[in-house]
């Protein structure tokens, strides 16, 4: 009997676990159209992120981006550094510019500063051409050279040219040298005029006919001197009465 009772009891085991609906299996992943979009998403991203490293390398090598600047341009704290000619198009505005070529030998070289104070030059010569590159002024150890038809020295208060030299000063034209002033005054120990036609023009002359008769028909005259140094035309400087104060 205890047999049969055990395997009645299986029996009925068996039968309720039989009857006990198993769960469905899920799949778990990406799949059909869902994982092609995945892919081609994957593969569009990567071709952008080529292209970004491609044309970041390329501008880097255009420009020439390096750590300390751009190109012939280098930053710094307090200053901007260019390596090689520059044009400024607009208007720049700083406190000093300095511009100098070290490729000279001894520590020689050209220099350039322009600040507040003034502008200085270190070279062999110093040129200055208008905007057509026709040269105005050149300047160096042996001399200074105008290329100008006119040149003006003009002063707020007082017009002034001085010269002063410890050898010879030469004033060469081709052409006229004008000296127009009120008062010319010449200072040295000698005043040498070498030249075949000397003219002074706008003497004051002395009255022909208050001059001796046997001297009125000449025609030349006399440059007589006063005292004080004042220079007038006479016919006869030893009879001439010429009033020295004007």
């Amino acid at each position: 009997n205890n047999s049969d009772e055990q395997q009645h009891r299986r029996m009925n085991q068996q039968r309720n676990l039989g009857g006990i609906q198993r769960p469905p299996k899920l799949n778990v992943g990406v799949y059909g159209w869902r994982k092609r979009c995945l892919y081609c998403l994957l593969v569009l991203l990567t071709i952008i992120v080529c292209i970004n490293l491609c044309l970041t390398l390329w501008l880097t090598l255009v420009l020439g981006l390096h750590w300390g600047g751009v190109g012939i341009m280098s930053l710094h704290k307090n200053h901007i550094v260019f390596n090689g000619p520059t044009v400024f198009k607009n208007t720049l505005y700083t406190d000093e510019i300095r511009s100098g070529d070290k490729s000279g030998t001894n520590g020689h070289y050209s220099k350039l500063v322009i600040d507040k104070s003034g502008i200085n030059a270190n070279c062999e010569q110093f040129q200055i051409n208008d905007r057509s590159g026709q040269q105005l002024i050149a300047v160096d150890s042996s001399e200074i050279r105008v290329f100008t038809n006119d040149m003006s020295i003009i002063s707020a208060t007082e017009g002034r040219l001085t010269l002063s030299s410890n050898n010879d000063i030469d004033m060469i034209a081709q052409q006229t040298i004008d000296f127009v002033a009120n008062n010319i005054v010449l200072k040295g120990h000698s005043v040498r005029i070498q030249n075949e036609h000397i003219y002074l023009e706008k003497l004051h002359f002395f009255d022909r006919s208050k001059a001796p008769y046997s001297v009125r028909n000449s025609q030349s005259y006399q440059v007589c001197v006063c005292e004080n140094g004042l220079l007038f035309a006479a016919v006869d400087c030893r009879q001439a009465t010429f009033d020295c104060r004007e």
